[in-house]
């Protein structure tokens, strides 16, 4: 069998790969180090377009389409009007990030149990059941998912609607109307709490100033988890072709809460009468010293890994209308829904808050996935990783209206390969598939080998060969959750080449086995996080093993 040593900075690899069933084997060509093509100069971007009744248009030509970069008029390469049941035709395979669509709707549910109280979520929980029972089309899939301070997914895509629905019903058990998060409510608490016997306008300054960083602290922690949760999502649903939807059932969270809160916390000191001179200057000195947290970078990530993956973003408040609850909460929701507005407006979704039509909401979901414009053009500018590239559609319509992504991050393949890989790590139960990974000690190294069903395998046609590459990332953890090492604990990749007979023989076979030997660590006890990417479609699967090193290094 061919094989090849290789090093990777200290650590020294020895890969094969090949594919058993009985005693039947098959073996590729020599591995090499992983080759990372994820993007491609074509920029795509779904439209949906309205007249003004707000009917879909259907028949729009190209001409009637000007699409603008960062304010430069760009030639529209690609073209196409997608529908929920487009004709059979070969997969165009222009771009890694692009698919076709086919006729099955798939919706992530998303419910932010962090924001939510429960008599919200019961109202939306029956409005969302009897759509999935009786509106949501034959065939869908949907996944269910809650989040909290974590991602949990709850039910796997799936076109069992009744499971779905069954499964919601723990949804509303676990929601705790005393443990929602971020909310004007736990802040006035904690607020009260903090200056409820302080001596002097100094010391209840400075604790309800602690009590505001506290209170920012929590909620840069808790956006920044939820919008990495949403990233993950996009990136799980990326590999499915066409337009996806992800529906997040969430109050929101205040992106620029730092003036609001300060604007409450004064008049709480004051009493709402007007200070001026010294005490004024020394009310700011305590309350500036605060931070102020910005949560767009965060929201702008998790926008781009939902367009990479033509995921569009549906956020519904379930709270229906809200207002007249006292300037202070009601500037504070407010602020909260920007977050909502944001995450739904660049990825080409919609915003449902202060309304009661829950269920218009939901069918607006599935109905703009039913037709579509998809356009692609190569911009024309020199490339520079970070820029945000915005982009603006106008319609050559009277009254015509038009939504799509709103733009994109300037990135190189290899930031976005490694960043979907530690995405990968980090929420390593969502990826879990049907690989496996084991491990074994030869000749005083460890030997992990990864099984990949011959199922999972992706292929691309090119000609009479069938092409395509599987990369393997390892990363350890100790018994403490902490992670060995500055960077992967090993990586390897292998190139897939096989004739016409060998792709047409390859469901008869078990696994594609890939093999990678390594210095082992420490004597110790650890936790193994495999990635397994697949460059054709960007997909990735994840797998676990733990693992004991003994003094004499052996396994035990």
């Amino acid at each position: 069998m061919p094989h090849k040593n290789r090093t990777a900075g200290a650590l020294h690899i020895l890969t094969l790969i090949s594919i058993f069933f009985g005693s039947v084997q098959i073996a590729a060509q020599s591995p090499e180090a992983p080759t990372y093509r994820v993007q491609s100069e074509l920029v795509l971007v779904d439209l949906l377009a309205s007249d003004s009744a707000g009917n879909r248009i259907t028949n729009l030509a190209k001409k009637d389409i000007e699409i603008r970069e960062d304010g430069k008029k760009q030639k529209i390469e690609y073209f196409e009007f997608l529908t929920s049941r487009p004709p059979d035709r070969p997969q165009p395979w222009t771009s890694t990030e692009f698919a076709s669509p086919n006729d099955q709707i798939r919706l992530v549910i998303l419910v932010d149990l962090g924001s939510i109280r429960a008599q919200g979520w019961a109202q939306a929980r029956k409005s969302l059941s009897q759509f999935l029972l009786n509106d949501l089309p034959k065939g869908s899939q949907v996944m269910l998912a809650t989040f909290r301070t974590s991602l949990s997914i709850l039910h796997p895509l799936s076109t069992d609607t009744q499971s779905i629905v069954g499964a919601l019903e723990e949804i509303e058990a676990a929601v705790d109307p005393g443990a929602t998060i971020a909310t004007f409510d736990s802040f006035m608490k904690q607020l009260a709490d903090s200056t409820r016997g302080a001596i002097s306008t100094e010391d209840a300054a400075s604790a309800a100033s602690t009590t505001m960083r506290n209170f920012l602290d929590l909620l840069e922690g808790q956006m920044g988890r939820l919008t990495a949760s949403l990233g993950a999502i996009s990136q799980l649903l990326g590999p499915y072709p066409g337009r996806k939807q992800v529906a997040l059932y969430s109050s929101g969270y205040p992106m620029q809460a730092y003036a609001s809160l300060r604007s409450i916390v004064e008049k709480q000191l004051t009493g709402g009468r007007y200070i001026q001179g010294a005490e004024r200057e020394q009310l700011n000195a305590i309350l500036d010293s605060s931070k102020r947290v910005d949560m767009t970078p965060f929201v702008d990530t998790a926008v781009d890994r939902a367009n990479r993956s033509q995921v569009s973003i549906y956020a519904i408040d379930p709270r229906g209308l809200t207002g007249g609850f006292g300037a202070n909460r009601d500037s504070l929701t407010s602020n909260s829904h920007t977050l909502l507005s944001r995450l739904s407006k660049l990825t080409g979704g919609r915003a449902f808050y202060n309304r009661n039509d829950l269920e218009g909401g939901l069918r607006n979901v599935t109905e703009d996935v039913g037709s579509y414009y998809l356009l692609g053009y190569k911009p024309k500018h020199k490339k520079k990783k970070g820029r945000f590239h915005r982009i603006a559609v106008r319609l050559k319509l009277s009254g015509a209206t038009a939504r799509y992504r709103q733009g994109y991050l300037e990135r190189d393949d290899v930031d976005v390969s490694s960043d979907e890989v530690m995405t990968a790590v980090k929420f390593w139960e969502v990826f879990q598939g049907d690989c496996q990974g084991r491990i074994a000690m030869e000749g005083g190294q460890m030997v992990v080998t990864t099984l990949i069903p011959t199922s999972l395998v992706r292929l691309r046609p090119e000609g009479e060969k069938h092409r395509g590459s599987i990369e393997i990332f390892g990363v350890l953890f100790d018994q403490d959750g902490k992670w060995i090492g500055e960077d992967v604990f090993f990586s390897t990749g292998q190139r897939l080449n096989f004739s016409a007979t060998q792709y047409r023989d390859l469901p008869n076979f078990a696994n594609v086995t890939l093999k990678a030997r390594t210095n082992p660590p420490p004597p110790g006890t650890y936790d193994l996080i495999g990635v397994v990417r697949q460059s054709v479609d960007r997909s990735i699967s994840t797998f676990s093993s733990s693992v004991t090193i003994t003094p004499d290094g052996k396994l035990q």
